[in-house]
């Protein structure tokens, strides 16, 4: 990381991809309300142990929120990875950035697919996680960053342009300029500067 505003700009852009991601898992699961695989093994278990979350719990099959998760953190990991190490610029990438980019995804999907194997999710269940995760990552991730395929993709967007606090924030962070400081004119007349004492 080049900056304390790259570290924020990745953390909020982490944090929203999450967020995001699990708004959109959590509704579809109470609207879907989809039976989960294990359904009628969770009703024998809630019979001896009498725990009514097993039930309720047991009707929030779809969309799958473990693969969710996985792939919105992955996703945007992935993103990052190629953005830092400039994978889609013109100048090209090198076969082994690619390769490392993609390790992320690699182990979301392989976790997503755990899911199936434990039977608590149908395999619709995880593609449709997986899909809703991945979009939440690229939505946060181009809100904070620039596009994989920018020459300055390595960079966060900039700060805030509307202050002149803003505009030299900006242009430190970026090394495009000096730190100075601002001096008030002194009042001057006609003849010259004004002299004190």
């Amino acid at each position: 990381m080049r900056s304390i505003h790259d570290m924020h700009n990745a953390a909020l852009s982490l944090l929203y991809s999450w967020g995001l991601a699990h708004t959109f898992t959590s509704v579809g699961k109470v609207f879907a309300g989809r039976y989960r695989p294990n359904y009628l093994d969770m009703l024998e278990d809630l019979s001896i142990s009498g725990d009514s979350d097993k039930e309720w719990n047991g009707r929030m099959s779809f969309p799958s929120g473990h693969a969710t998760i996985m792939f919105a953190g992955c996703t945007w990991m992935a993103l990052y990875m190629a953005g830092k190490l400039k994978c889609f610029t013109n100048k090209g990438g090198e076969a082994w950035k690619s390769a490392l980019c993609v390790g992320p995804l690699m182990a979301a999907w392989l976790g997503a697919i755990t899911r199936t194997r434990d039977y608590h999710h149908d395999f619709s269940d995880i593609l449709a996680g997986s899909i809703i995760g991945a979009c939440g990552a690229f939505v946060s991730y181009f809100c904070y960053f620039r596009s994989v395929f920018d020459k300055k993709c390595h960079l966060p967007k900039r700060a805030s342009r509307r202050t002149e606090e803003g505009r030299q924030l900006a242009c430190l962070l970026e090394g495009h300029c000096t730190p100075f400081v601002q001096t008030k004119d002194l009042p001057t007349t006609g003849a010259g500067p004004v002299t004190f004492g």
